[in-house]
């Protein structure tokens, strides 16, 4: 750690001789090279872009050799803060919802289908389907099919053995 880099840091793996990440999600320079070649020692915050359509935040970072990476915020972060991947297959997921949230206490490693239940529930969410209005909407719906309601041309049968399959 050298002077002016916050105490709650720790190196981006893989880019330890330069980054540092917080464990609020913000990429620190510890040195730039200047226009005329000089290395100046102060720590600096690198500015996240937005990936369009996923909202996920990256930044660029620069390799010993010299070669730009643009790399994902809450991979750097996860890798710091939460520990090596546990598995090649395991995805890092957002516990709020919020990809612009790179916090480590909201990243966690998690499966495919993990994440795509946590999707579904926060989508539900943004929605503004919260449980009552969820739970209105199923009960409306029961009531629509118990009244033999067909939809799309298929008759459901509410009382045949507790069963809502579309009746041939």
């Amino acid at each position: 750690m050298t002077v002016g880099e916050p105490m709650n840091s720790l190196p981006v793996v893989g880019f330890e001789y330069r980054y540092v990440v917080t464990e609020s999600g913000t990429v620190i320079s510890r040195w730039r090279r200047t226009s005329n070649g000089a290395i100046r020692h102060t720590p600096i915050e690198l500015r996240p872009t937005t990936h369009r359509r996923t909202g996920h935040r990256r930044v660029v970072l620069y390799s010993e050799a010299g070669r730009r990476c643009s790399l994902y915020v809450h991979v750097l972060v996860a890798e710091a803060w939460v520990g090596p991947r546990p598995d090649w297959t395991e995805l890092i997921r957002h516990l709020d919802g919020n990809p612009a949230n790179n916090s480590a206490e909201n990243l966690t490693y998690g499966t495919h289908v993990e994440n795509c239940v946590d999707r579904a529930h926060h989508r539900r969410e943004r929605l503004f389907l919260n449980e009552a209005w969820w739970d209105d909407l199923v009960w409306r719906f029961s009531v629509l099919l118990a009244g033999g309601v067909t939809f799309a041309g298929l008759d459901f049968d509410v009382e045949a053995e507790g069963s809502h399959a579309p009746q041939a």
